[in-house]
């Protein structure tokens, strides 16, 4: 270890408050760390994981924070595609329930257990398993506990009529001598310096939540008991593994948003005992998982209700958790315009609230540094700019050169000028302002939703205008708008997200991504035929356990679509109501939470976990909720 300030660098609760960063410049891996890497190589090899489908609803509080019970699966979401618990074993076994059951529904089962215990025992010696874990797929190959012979032995008991069923959960826990790890002493140990920020993070939200303040080291060589980050190119995109031994819990990811995914598990699964005395500790267990999409969005409307920079930083917390990678921010609408143009001042002038108070501009400097706060968390925020309609506030505030037709009040229904070359150029330089801004975003979103074309047909200049251009009609020019939006956003390297309505007819597929928001108006079949890649953001949210299941096929009104590479990812809209309301409608955030956590995370994979995975949300919000407001 190193000494920082004469002491070892480790301290608990009442120590000191600010964690160390040492950096350890040009230090090659030592023989002992290069072989305790391997050896946790090696450990995930020998595990052929399974996909869980099982989440335990039952979970204790010790101390000052919500633990499961020593060996039990943490509660975790979105549920992680493996995950192992290699020292698990059956304890308190339920009385008056008979084990020595026949009827095992894949055919392979141990018949002559005495109890659950032997049951599992049994499991384990038939199956030669080098870990406890869950299967969907019982055909899968691999020497393993399959989801069916353990879930009827330790989980599943017989009833009158000595049948299994699959919802039927006994009073038994998993567990056993040393399932867990002590980290309250831990490092947290970034192999490079591209993700010691992600380190800071997470030495920052451990101490918010447990009091415990971990050292940062940078260094090649990790120790014994180390939190471990390490960034692996031969792992895909955002894909991580996970695992928590004896020796150190290794995070080892694709990238640095893996990376993060691999932390925001890792508190997910803290559990914290005491009170004057800190423990932390994490379950002894392996993770493999990665998301099924591109896009899992979460969008915030800062444009008809008040919404500061604290509570933005919240949203991205909040993101972080639960593995949301891009949060969309929809700036500018009928109410207010909150984005900061330089060009053109006077935007935001003329705001007025919708819900609560009045929307405010937002400064340069404070949404670069909510980018930079996003960054470092996995989160990759996303300005959206809205027309021709949704664009009162626009045209209020700054007639010239924006105002086209229409009123400027807040109930809308207006259009921008889309027949003058100096709207056109004003609106290439807001997007030039805001690529600036958002420098690490791939996309800026153009908007295009609800437009009344025939309202173009009333903007001075209409006629000669179209024929200039050789546009058809008001419908054409929408399409032209669209292209030309479209087009300033290609030219800074960026992709161009579009809603629903917009007037795809003069694109090429690439030059969009359209988010379906409204199933009644839209045609998901024609953008796929097409070749245009959308997202799923229907405005429909159900209860949580319904969005949960939900396929990402399903765009509503009776419209589910067969599997196609063409549907990038899923996205939950927070209109109209800001996010503080949000954070005060718990279920509002848990539909939210889990159309991402099923259709973002396991949108492409059959047989998803459901059982019980609704259970898990009391417990990972309590958690989130020990996060402090940033």
């Amino acid at each position: 270890r190193e000494k920082v300030g004469g002491e070892e660098g480790r301290h608990r609760k009442g120590g000191t408050k600010e964690a160390h960063t040492v950096h350890e410049e040009g230090a090659e891996p030592t023989r002992e760390s290069t072989m305790v890497l391997k050896t946790r190589n090696q450990a995930a090899g020998l595990c052929v994981l399974g996909l869980l489908v099982l989440v335990v609803a039952q979970a204790g509080v010790l101390g000052q924070f919500p633990c499961t019970v020593p060996g039990q699966q943490p509660a975790l979401l979105p549920v992680p595609k493996t995950l192992a618990l290699p020292q698990a074993q059956c304890l308190h076994v339920q009385k008056n329930v008979n084990y020595n059951n026949t009827n095992w529904a894949n055919g392979n089962g141990p018949t002559t257990a005495v109890d659950a215990n032997d049951c599992c025992k049994q499991c384990t010696a038939t199956d030669n398993c080098y870990a406890w874990s869950f299967q969907i797929n019982p055909s899968v190959a691999g020497k393993e506990c399959r989801w069916s012979t353990l879930t009827y032995c330790c989980w599943m008991h017989a009833d009158d009529s000595n049948s299994v069923t699959n919802t039927q959960y006994t009073s038994g826990e998993v567990g056993g001598k040393d399932s867990t790890v002590d980290i309250t002493n831990s490092r947290i140990v970034a192999t490079a310096g591209s993700v010691l920020p992600l380190a800071k993070v997470l030495a920052e939200e451990v101490e918010v939540k447990t009091g415990v303040s971990m050292p940062i080291v940078q260094s090649s060589r990790p120790d014994q008991g180390d939190i471990v980050l390490v960034l692996s190119p031969t792992l895909p995109e955002e894909s991580y593994q996970l695992t928590i031994n004896k020796s150190m819990v290794v995070i080892e990811a694709g990238d640095y948003k893996g990376a993060v995914w691999g932390t925001s598990t890792v508190l997910q699964s803290l559990c914290v005992q005491g009170v004057n005395s800190v423990q932390l500790s994490l379950p002894i267990m392996q993770v493999k998982d990665q998301p099924d999409t591109l896009w899992r969005g979460m969008l915030v409307d800062t444009a008809r209700s008040r919404v500061t920079i604290q509570e933005l930083r919240q949203a991205i917390v909040y993101c972080t958790f639960y593995k949301v990678n891009y949060l969309h921010l929809h700036f500018t609408d009928d109410h207010a315009w909150t984005f900061p143009s330089a060009a053109y001042p006077t935007l935001g002038s003329k705001n007025i609230g919708f819900r609560g108070q009045t929307p405010y501009v937002y400064s340069k400097q404070e949404l670069l540094d909510l980018v930079e706060f996003a960054r470092v968390r996995g989160v990759t925020l996303v300005p959206e700019i809205e027309g021709p309609a949704h664009s009162s506030a626009m045209r209020r505030s700054c007639p010239v050169p924006f105002q086209g037709a229409g009123g400027t009040d807040p109930q809308g229904g207006g259009v921008v000028n889309v027949v003058s070359e100096q709207f056109y150029a004003a609106m290439n330089t807001l997007i030039k302002e805001m690529a600036a801004i958002f420098s690490t975003s791939p996309y800026i979103h153009v908007g295009c939703d609800e437009t009344s074309t025939g309202q173009f047909t009333q903007i001075p200049g209409y006629a000669a205008f179209i024929k200039a251009n050789n546009i058809s009609g008001p419908d054409d020019l929408f399409a032209y708008y669209v292209k030309r939006m479209s087009g300033y956003v290609t030219a800074l390297g960026k992709q161009a997200l579009v809603w629903q309505g917009a007037n795809l007819g003069r694109v090429n597929n690439t030059d969009v991504i359209v988010i379906i928001w409204n199933p009644g108006s839209a045609d998901p079949q024609n953008d796929i035929r097409r070749g245009i890649r959308i997202i799923n953001g229907l405005n429909d949210m159900q209860p949580a356990d319904v969005e949960y299941t939900k396929s990402l096929y399903n765009f509503g009104d009776s419209t589910t679509l067969p599997d196609s590479p063409f549907v990038i990812g899923t996205t939950s809209n927070m209109w109209e109501t800001g996010w503080k309301l949000g954070q005060l409608w718990p279920n509002t955030l848990k539909q939210r939470t889990a159309r991402t956590a099923g259709q973002g995370w396991w949108g492409r994979t059959t047989n998803k976990p459901t059982q019980s995975t609704l259970d898990n949300w009391s417990t990972t919000e309590e958690a989130r909720a020990r996060l402090r407001s940033p």
